[in-house]
């Protein structure tokens, strides 16, 4: 390069970048008419109603609201996560044991007549809530389900199947999943409280109190034979209308 030519590595000045800038700006800029016909960043080929001007505003704004929301979600969830971290984790001592013992083996009663230790972890689950990561969650559930069934918990629980063996043959052989007898079906223990079987037994003894007949069993038949009752109903009928206890059914009378 001879002196006098200038160097291709000089910076232009600045009134040549303004220029340029200006330029850009001129070819990139729309025109007012192309603005008025932009609906949410849609130029169309004609001016939007003032419905649909309307609609882009709240979709706009539904958008603006929605990223606000969700930006305080972060916020929410550690605020949280922090106030929980900070309370102390309530002590499961004995007196808790029991007391989730006794709370899993009413709801299980509630719903079964007779129960399977399998519903009753489901409950003792239901009773001990959230626990601390670290816990051993399937043994903590495992010795308060023993402990319900065991007698020592308060509350009222009694086997009625199967009948236990009359001689101990676990020696032989158990099963690693429930420490059953192989020579047992798996999971066949059901449990009761003695409670549900007393109000069991006052039920049946209600059901077999003595109650006069009213109307004699050669009536009874004569009129259902009037019916379109087949032979099994017709039968029931005169079972009910004829009874001697207070529910007609088999071994009641």
């Amino acid at each position: 390069m001879t002196p006098g030519q200038g160097s291709f590595d000089e910076s232009p000045a600045r009134r040549t970048l303004w220029l340029l800038h200006q330029q850009a700006g001129q070819n990139t800029r729309r025109t007012k008419a192309e603005a008025r016909r932009t609906v949410a960043g849609q130029t169309g080929a004609e001016e939007p109603t003032e419905e649909q001007q309307l609609r882009a505003c709240e979709a706009q704004t539904r958008r603006r609201w929605e990223v606000q929301a969700l930006s305080s979600v972060y916020e929410a969830v550690s605020a949280c996560a922090a106030e929980h971290a900070s309370r102390a984790r309530p002590v499961l001592d004995e007196a808790a044991k029991a007391r989730a013992a006794r709370i899993a083996v009413a709801e299980v009663q509630k719903h079964h007549a007779t129960w399977s230790m399998a519903q009753l972890r489901f409950e003792v689950h239901r009773a001990l809530g959230v626990m601390t990561p670290a816990a051993d969650e399937d043994g903590i559930i495992t010795d308060l389900a023993k402990l319900a069934v065991s007698g020592r918990a308060g509350t009222g629980v009694v086997q009625v199947a199967p009948v236990p063996d009359s001689t101990d043959v676990s020696i032989l052989g158990v099963r690693a999943s429930d420490g059953g007898s192989i020579y047992r079906a798996p999971h066949e223990e059901r449990f009761v409280t003695l409670p549900h079987l007393d109000t069991e037994e006052k039920i049946l003894a209600d059901a077999k109190r003595a109650v006069p007949q009213l109307v004699s069993e050669a009536a009874v038949r004569a009129a259902v034979a009037k019916t379109d009752l087949n032979a099994e109903q017709a039968e029931a009928v005169v079972q009910m209308l004829t009874s001697t206890t207070m529910t007609a059914g088999p071994g009641l009378d």
